[in-house]
């Protein structure tokens, strides 16, 4: 368990501001607190909020991030002060928590870190999140979590225009980011390993709904095939030795428009069994009553009436099923006859 997990004691219930935070500390622990112009802290007195993050540490960017931050705190490099808001005694992070893990890091690794610098946080409530949306870590947000902050913000009741004015970005934006949120987990994990960027999954999701993690895996695997295509090509051309001393490295495969292809819409099980059925008793039909007339250049078939209204039943289904949105591109649909089958058909 870390710090992070930890429950801290309030140093004094009553106390809202850092200045009156850090002199009930140096009171109690001088050697907790420093100051010039800055506040500075001992990192551990500096708690992270559950659910107040936007930024997900697991990701492994943000822990390669993280990783150049503990190097550059080893190497006593000059770092961003950390913002913090004080509530009920306690001192909560607000901004800065890539650098705020590092130094907690290299600390734990013997690095001379006694305090860091701190800022005072004094805007409260959705403005702690607007300082979130402007993150100055040099790690920018995820469209994921960037979206999980503007629905942050208009939970709090601001309206989509407030948003996007206090951010510098378009209405359009902020509506199109906070749509992500209601697509499959699948496909906003895809966005936040920018797999696909957000406007073609947005595009994809507009048109297909519910199809849309299926749609796009299917275009990840076309990507894949694509690259390893190009890799064995490649591979062709060059000497045997060359290719075993300098073996390609997996790529990240990202999905563009020519990767996305409109997914083939499947017959159920129950209809191609009664299909089967249908076309073989009509095959029997052909071979027992067609009468070829070679002059007209026709064939004349006698079925009974419950065979022609069960022909007419099947192709009204099959007509309805390839008319909806996600028959293949490239595959065209089976031409099915709105009545009577083009041979000439004689019901009695």
């Amino acid at each position: 368990m870390t710090y992070l997990e930890d429950d801290i004691e309030p140093v004094d219930p009553g106390i809202e501001n850092l200045e009156r935070f850090c002199e009930k500390i140096e009171a109690e622990t001088p050697n907790a607190v420093g100051s010039t112009q800055l506040k500075w802290l001992d990192p551990t007195l500096i708690e992270e909020e559950p659910g107040f993050a936007l930024r997900n540490y697991e990701e492994p960017r943000v822990q390669a991030h993280i990783a150049k931050l503990v190097k550059a705190w080893h190497a006593c490099k000059q770092m961003e002060p950390i913002r913090v808001e004080v509530k009920a005694g306690r001192c909560f992070l607000r901004k800065g928590g890539c650098r705020l893990r590092a130094a907690l890091i290299a600390r734990a690794q013997g690095a001379m870190i006694k305090r860091v610098a701190v800022i005072e946080v004094r805007e409260r409530g959705a403005r702690s999140t607007v300082h979130l949306l402007n993150s100055d870590d040099h790690l920018s947000l995820t469209p994921i979590e960037r979206a999980q902050g503007y629905q942050r913000l208009l939970d709090e009741g601001w309206s989509t225009t407030e948003v996007a004015t206090e951010i510098g970005k378009t209405a359009v934006h902020v509506r199109d980011a906070v749509a992500l949120l209601r697509m499959p987990s699948a496909v906003q994990r895809m966005i936040a390993d920018r797999v696909v960027k957000p406007h073609l999954a947005l595009d994809v999701w507009r048109r297909y709904g519910e199809q849309t993690e299926e749609v796009l895996l299917q275009a990840q695997e076309r990507a894949r095939l694509e690259w390893q295509a190009l890799i064995e090509a490649d591979s062709a051309t060059k000497p045997l030795a060359e290719t075993v001393q300098t073996p390609a490295a997996a790529p990240e495969i990202r999905i563009t428009s020519r990767h996305v292809q409109v997914p083939t819409r499947r017959f159920g099980k129950k209809f191609v069994t009664e299909l089967t059925h249908h076309i073989a008793g009509l095959a029997q039909q052909f071979r027992a009553n067609a009468v070829p007339d070679p002059q007209n250049d026709r064939v004349a078939l006698h079925l009974s009436t419950a065979e022609y209204q069960a022909f007419l039943e099947l192709s009204a289904q099959a007509a309805a099923h390839l008319s909806q949105p996600g028959t293949e591109s490239g595959n065209e649909p089976i031409a099915v006859a709105g009545g009577k089958p083009e041979a000439q058909a004689t019901a009695h």
